[in-house]
């Protein structure tokens, strides 16, 4: 309220509206259309694939992270996208919801213990994200990142790949 009580009100000049995601000030479902993608994008998602990328592991775990990041795993929620006939679409470990990757490696009842376990180690607390990209950055940077990021990484994608 007070940036908005602070601006001084110009009977003398007309009132336009003005698209500030565009240079030309004038709206385009082009320039909507960039800043959802922008903002649906992570932030980091370079950042991401550079880290996994350059962490010393097996290029089968690097190539099944970035799969799992970009979810592009043959999990039944993907499937079902694709037009693929499943008879079940729920989660095979508990039954309960249907089977993503965000549920299947995070916040399934069977495989959270993990996480929290791992946590456990270090004494670290906190929510867990359900997207992996967002888990991923969380767990590499939220959780001990002045203390061996790589090996909080490293500890990410083995856990990832065990479930």
């Amino acid at each position: 309220m007070e940036e908005i009580t602070s601006i001084p009100i110009q009977s003398h000049l007309k009132d336009t509206m003005l698209w500030k995601a565009d240079p030309s000030g004038v709206y385009s479902t082009k320039s909507a259309y960039r800043i959802m993608m922008t903002c649906n994008r992570s932030v980091s998602d370079g950042r991401t694939f550079h880290i996994i990328w350059k962490l010393k592991i097996p290029p089968r775990a690097a190539v099944f992270s970035w799969r799992l990041i970009k979810d592009r795993l043959p999990t039944r929620a993907n499937l079902l996208r694709r037009n693929v006939f499943i008879q079940e679409a729920e989660c095979p470990l508990c039954g309960n919801e249907q089977e993503e990757a965000g549920h299947l490696f995070f916040n399934c009842k069977l495989t959270i213990g993990l996480w929290w376990e791992s946590m456990r180690w270090t004494q670290v607390v906190g929510p867990l994200l359900a997207s992996p990209a967002s888990h991923f950055v969380q767990y590499c940077d939220g959780f001990g990142a002045a203390r061996k990021h790589s090996r909080w990484c490293g500890l990410w994608i083995a856990l990832t790949s065990t479930i």
